[in-house]
């Protein structure tokens, strides 16, 4: 009897120990670079973090060990994009019925997952040119 339980510890340890091994090696990259306090891990980490319930606790954390400039770098492409929404918006007070300020508007806002806005700038592209995909 503890033969057999010898021989099924065994086997269950090596298994656990195999197991243990595989997805060590599957863990992703960013782990380590938040265990290794590596901004720009953290930074990459949070930009795919945002639309999480917990982003905001995490970021708040991340300011405090890196200061405020990790926000900055964090949505610095969504800012970036709201310039040049802003800048396109201009151009089309200038000419409203430029069809490519129209269909950038239309991927600009879809990149910001504002889908709504973006099928409405679509729209409005397509009355200036039907052929607008």
């Amino acid at each position: 009897m503890k033969k057999v339980l010898l021989i099924g510890g065994s086997i269950f340890l090596s298994l656990l120990l195999i197991a243990n091994i595989v997805f060590s090696q599957n863990i992703r990259p960013l782990y380590f670079y938040l265990i290794n306090e590596d901004k720009r891990g953290v930074i990459d980490f949070l930009k795919q973090t945002i639309s999480l319930p917990y982003f905001n606790g995490l970021l708040t954390i991340n300011k405090n060990i890196y200061g405020n400039s990790v926000e900055d770098e964090v949505f610095s492409r969504t800012r970036e994009r709201e310039k040049q929404i802003a800048r396109l918006e201009s151009a089309l007070k200038i000419n409203p019925s430029a069809r490519d300020v129209l269909y950038g508007l239309y991927l600009l806002n879809l990149a910001d997952n504002n889908q709504e806005k973006a099928e409405g700038w679509l729209s409005k592209a397509r009355e200036v040119d039907p052929d607008v995909r």
